[in-house]
């Protein structure tokens, strides 16, 4: 279960060059953890609000994407507003939520 593997870490850290949806960072963000992506083509920018449930970095940015994530890892203020922030975002994901978006999507052809 990931959510198992996930409980114990501070941060998520995505470092992918191509995403269609990543569905890991929307795991993350169910236990509330704070994450770093780089903002490769198609995905993490749809997911990752910079600065509020963690960092978007330039796609290919190493220094940066290195202080992101010693950010989070360092500042348990920043860590834990970060995380609940995560946690409030995933909401956006549940099966209900995106159901609903569906229905009223169709409702509207």
């Amino acid at each position: 279960d990931f959510r198992g593997v996930l409980a114990g870490a501070a941060a998520y850290a995505m470092t992918s060059r191509a995403e269609g949806f990543p569905m890991v960072l929307i795991e993350a963000l169910s236990v509330g953890l704070p994450v770093v992506a780089m903002d490769c083509p198609r995905g993490p920018g749809e997911i990752v609000l910079d600065g509020k449930n963690g960092f978007l970095v330039d796609d290919c940015d190493v220094a940066g994407f290195s202080e992101a994530l010693r950010l989070l890892v360092e500042d348990d203020a920043l860590r834990r507003d970060c995380g609940r922030q995560a946690l409030e975002d995933s909401h956006r994901y549940t099966a209900d939520t995106v159901l609903a978006h569906w229905l009223a999507l169709l409702d509207d052809l």
